[in-house]
């Protein structure tokens, strides 16, 4: 496994580091942690002496997000993009259609957008990006990527049999595919009475 380096850019403690262990210890339990890693230490050091909102647009390969309040579409333009895009696709690929969606948000709670990627065939054809919110989290973010992979896979079901929907939450995953049914059950609440967070989202990705 190849040596990885960190940089923190808000944390107990800020700079470089060589392991996770130490990332850990300065960012567990800080819902304003700033971190990310990379893997060279001159890259890590470009990425230091920038910002962390900086860091992250360019690991998104430069699909920059939109302050629509819905995604926008575009036909891909980067090849980079697509080429590492087409292999994971491939790997993964055991449907016809294939949804992957993702969101993030700096600082969290913070700004958050959200981006979704459609591949027919095990090729990329359209890319989306958008759902902007001044004050969303990493978990509203993931969940508008789910929620809007529903809607597409929904028209979509028209003309194909199966649709894939790929995501890396996964609370988001965890809340529709095995805890909604019981929250539902129980008129849409928890044990003791605890808040259901985002359930907006999750009855709605639930009932697509």
């Amino acid at each position: 496994m190849s040596k990885k380096f960190y940089v923190i850019w808000k944390g107990a403690k800020t700079g470089l580091f060589s392991t996770w262990a130490e990332v850990q210890s300065h960012t567990q339990g800080r819902s304003d942690a700033q971190f990310m890693g990379f893997p060279s230490k001159t890259e890590a050091e470009a990425a230091f002496a920038s910002t962390y909102t900086k860091a992250l647009m360019k690991r998104s390969l430069g699909n920059k997000g939109s302050a629509n309040s819905s995604p926008a579409a575009k036909k891909p333009s980067n090849n980079s993009y697509s080429n590492v895009a087409n292999n994971a696709a491939n790997k993964a690929q055991t449907v016809e259609i294939q949804i992957y969606c993702d969101g993030a948000c700096s600082p969290n709670p913070g700004k958050s957008g959200t981006g979704l990627a459609l591949y027919q065939q095990g090729k990329v054809t359209s890319l989306y990006y958008g759902l902007y919110q001044p004050n969303g989290t990493n978990n509203t973010a993931e969940l508008n990527g789910l929620l809007y992979a529903f809607k597409l896979a929904k028209k979509y079901l028209t003309t194909v049999e199966q649709v894939q929907i790929l995501s890396d939450s996964k609370y988001s995953i965890d809340s529709i595919t095995k805890w909604a049914k019981g929250w539902q059950a129980k008129g849409w609440k928890r044990g003791k009475g605890e808040e259901i967070k985002n359930l907006d989202l999750i009855k709605e990705c639930f009932a697509l």
